[in-house]
């Protein structure tokens, strides 16, 4: 498995978060990125693939595309579904330095991700929604 390029589709449900979780593992490790990439690329992934699951497609749907890329010595992930569009402009910015019994349970989907990645990007065209996360210089 040292494609440069792999594509899963996923059903849309949260049975499958462990399937996915061992998709992106056994890319990751045909590639030799390091463990902590790995941990991180894996933990980012889970994270939007739960947020598509549950607010494009409501708890479950058709399906969730997921295309791992080597680009050098960086590995690119992107998710894709044709669930309700999505615009992280409408998703209010998390205060994350408010005590926890004030903040509000939920909203820190895409600040996750941001944080365990080095670029987060989405898009909505008509061929659905796609986020592309890349993490820079993780092969070992």
């Amino acid at each position: 498995m040292n494609a440069r390029v792999r594509i899963s589709l996923f059903p849309a449900e949260f049975e499958s978060l462990p399937s996915i979780a061992q998709y992106v593992d056994e890319c990751c490790a045909s590639w030799h990125v390091n463990a902590d990439a790995q941990f991180a690329i894996r933990l980012a992934v889970e994270e939007a693939a739960t947020n598509i699951i549950e607010h494009a497609y409501n708890g479950a749907g058709d399906g969730l595309e997921i295309t791992c890329r080597l680009d050098g010595r960086d590995v690119q992930v992107e998710l894709r579904d044709w669930g309700q569009p999505f615009d992280p402009g409408n998703v209010a910015r998390p205060d994350v330095t408010a005590e926890l019994a004030e903040r509000p349970i939920g909203g820190l989907g895409i600040h996750f991700m941001q944080q365990l990645m080095d670029e987060v990007r989405f898009s909505f065209e008509s061929d659905g929604n796609r986020v592309l996360m890349i993490k820079r210089n993780v092969v070992t």
